[in-house]
């Protein structure tokens, strides 16, 4: 049963991102409910969790490896010298 639980899923997946939507994943534990919340708040917290993964995922692809950049230097600068 849970099998097919995880097709399904995966099939909504990719049946939204053919159509063009964008998909936030969120897992289980992540969104917190109580009981007199209303939807408002619950979709509010649900922004705040896509809005956050959208954030790490622009920082993630922006970021520069300072090991490999500092590489590029030493080496310029070493054939600089002879």
């Amino acid at each position: 049963m849970a099998s097919y639980g995880v097709t399904f899923m995966q099939d909504a997946f990719r049946d939204a991102k053919a159509n063009g939507f964008n998909v936030t994943v969120i897992r289980k534990g992540e969104l917190v409910f109580n009981v007199d919340q209303t939807l408002e708040e619950v979709e509010e917290q649900i922004t705040e969790i896509g809005s956050k993964m959208y954030h790490d995922k622009i920082m993630k692809e922006r970021g520069v490896d300072v090991r490999s950049l500092m590489r590029g230097l030493v080496r310029a600068d070493k054939a600089a010298r002879r």
